[in-house]
């Protein structure tokens, strides 16, 4: 019982998040964050949550933040882009995505700079 003792408190949580994968919660909070952080006019990849999830094994992730991704969009959180116009939460998607928080309807142009 001691080495296992010894072995969980020596399992960082990047390790255990490449081993068994992040939970639906875990993913939402980051991927919600990461959008936060960029604002309403910029968008993130999916793959940006993934490697901040698991940098060392991101790939088996994709379809889980995908998933996650569209379950958002159709709360009305995000937005799923393709090519700068908004797609269907539900796909399916033909090449790359990105990820936004929702537009107001007042915000849908970028202000010009001064």
């Amino acid at each position: 019982m001691a080495a296992a003792e010894s072995l969980c408190a020596e399992t960082t949580s990047e390790t255990v998040t490449d081993a068994i994968g992040p939970d639906d919660a875990l993913i939402e909070s980051v991927l919600l964050d990461l959008v936060q952080q960029r604002g309403i006019y910029a968008t993130i990849c999916p793959s940006e949550v993934v490697r901040k999830l698991a940098p060392h094994a991101w790939r088996p992730l994709m379809s889980a933040v995908q998933s996650t991704a569209s379950r958002l969009a159709r709360q009305g959180a995000i937005d799923i882009t393709q090519a700068g116009q908004r797609v269907s939460a539900d796909g399916p998607w033909r090449g790359p995505i990105r990820l936004r928080l929702v537009r107001p309807v007042d915000a849908s142009a970028k202000p010009e700079e001064s």
